[in-house]
């Protein structure tokens, strides 16, 4: 593993762009999930910009990493594997959607004036959660409609990463009926449906803390309210994937 000597800002200063770009990359998945409306007006918009939430920009968040007392420091100066840094740093940033705004230009203008604060975009969207969560009361679908193919599973993605995508969009366009939701709380149907032992939903925050469940599930909530089940096994991989093309090809869309 290769190593890293210098201060937090030499660190930054070599690892900067390399960060950055993780980020990018690691949270268009989520970008995308929110359909290019802006988490803080609810304009759609060709492209979202991402912005990191106040405390969570880079240098904040590596100096904080460092300072755990996980690596070994004298005089200001720190030894670092440099891949357990990264991995700690995005650790750190974890639930992505907690940390990072994905906003238009007009709005990530006014967030870095100062005009537009963590609190009024939290507000924004969580009135766009109680939107959907309406719209799937109602089973009325907010968009002109989804194609089955679009809810596949792609190539590249790992049964995890496509879990997060599919409920993400199942979710944004209304199709979770309050039955559907009610179905994903109960282990048995998740059993019967997609071969895992718990619940793919959850709502208990009791069973995601280190006394319950925790490994099953992360912080990153559905709507703000339904914690996603992450235990996905990669040997299991091709038989999630059977089960849930046979999920999504029996959806009444």
């Amino acid at each position: 593993m290769a190593k890293f000597i210098g201060t937090a800002e030499e660190i930054g200063r070599y690892l900067g762009d390399f960060l950055d770009g993780l980020v990018d990359g690691r949270v268009e998945e989520l970008k995308r999930s929110y359909g290019n409306i802006c988490v803080a007006c609810g304009r759609r918009e060709t492209a979202l910009e991402t912005v990191p939430a106040k405390g969570y920009g880079r240098e904040q968040t590596l100096r904080s990493v460092l300072e755990r007392g996980k690596y070994f420091c004298v005089d200001g100066e720190y030894l670092v594997g440099l891949n357990d840094l990264i991995d700690d740093y995005w650790d750190s940033l974890e639930p992505a959607e907690d940390n990072f705004f994905f906003l238009c230009p007009e709005c990530r203008r006014k967030y870095e004036r100062g005009e537009l604060s963590d609190e009024k975009i939290i507000l924004g969207r969580l009135e766009q959660c109680r939107r959907l969560l309406a719209a799937a009361g109602t089973g009325q679908k907010l968009s002109s409609g989804i194609s089955k193919e679009v809810l596949y599973k792609r190539e590249e993605e790992s049964v995890q990463e496509y879990v997060r995508r599919l409920f993400f969009t199942l979710y944004r366009e209304g199709l979770l009926t309050p039955e559907l939701l009610g179905n994903l709380q109960n282990r048995r149907y998740c059993e019967e449906n997609f071969g895992i032992r718990y619940p793919l939903l959850e709502r208990d925050e009791s069973k995601i803390r280190p006394a319950g469940h925790a490994r099953y599930y992360v912080t990153f909530r559905l709507g703000g309210e339904y914690y996603l089940c992450k235990e996905w096994w990669k040997e299991n991989s091709p038989e999630y994937t059977r089960l849930l093309r046979r999920w999504v090809d029996g959806l009444k869309i």
